[in-house]
């Protein structure tokens, strides 16, 4: 009898730890697929995921498994070491309690993510909607007039943008949107103002002259963004792709 209950313990820690392999190797899989989807190749900088963190669990469960149970049971196989109860409960239920930890802390980390998320959307719907505020100023009289407050809210509401993008809070597939509608703008280089008023300035000048008055001070690294956006418009090369963009975080 003692026999029969060793050998089906050993099998379910060997079929447990073929399950934790498995897992290992298709959420594995899933996690690069995931990362050549978005990316178009594999990098792991920055990526974490719960995808990952179901190859941690499951490598875990696999070694404690191997080198805590199932290691010590080859060893003293003969030496009836199954008898008792308290050995049957190690290991059967210690394994699958610590699974089941990791696996509660998988579920919550999904649900701080999907809660990310939706922050996320908010987020990106606010930016619209304030861009479009923006650009209604160019309706008003005051606009011809004199360009620059305009100019100035323009780009303060890009550096916004730039820092909710930085922060992981505006999506990088959106963010590359508004940044090809960057690289147009300085590509047509429209003109803003009122020739007969002689308050006339284009999207490049605006640009330039709010670098210059320290308007983007503290933040260079979006100055170096838009910089090599305005370079590649004005040579006719085209936007880098998601890649190069995260060099700008």
């Amino acid at each position: 009898m003692s026999d029969l209950i060793a050998w089906i313990i050993l099998w379910f820690v060997v079929v447990a730890m073929i399950v934790a392999l498995l897992c290992i190797v298709v959420a594995g899989i899933v996690a690069i697929a995931q990362l050549w989807r978005r990316y178009g190749h594999v990098s792991f900088p920055n990526i974490i995921n719960s995808n990952l963190l179901l190859i941690g669990s499951s490598l875990s469960f696999f070694i404690v498994d191997y080198w805590f149970l199932l290691r010590p049971m080859i060893a003293n196989w003969h030496a009836n070491d199954l008898n008792s109860l308290y050995d049957v409960v190690n290991v059967v239920f210690l394994p699958l309690q610590t699974w089941l930890l990791i696996f509660a802390g998988i579920v919550a980390y999904r649900t701080y993510l999907n809660g990310r998320e939706f922050k996320q959307r908010d987020i990106e719907a606010e930016c619209v909607r304030r861009y479009e505020e923006i650009e209604h100023l160019r309706q008003s009289p005051e606009f011809n007039l004199d360009p620059l407050p305009y100019v100035k809210r323009y780009w303060s509401h890009q550096i916004h943008q730039y820092y909710m993008w930085n922060r992981n809070l505006i999506s990088n597939e959106l963010y590359m949107i508004w940044l090809q509608g960057r690289w147009l703008n300085f590509l047509q280089n429209e003109n803003f103002g009122d020739p007969q008023n002689n308050t006339v300035i284009d999207y490049r000048s605006g640009f330039e002259y709010l670098r210059a008055q320290e308007h983007f001070l503290g933040n260079e690294t979006f100055v170096r963004l838009m910089s090599e956006i305005a370079g590649r418009a004005m040579r006719g090369d085209h936007l880098f792709g998601h890649r190069e963009l995260r060099r700008y975080r």
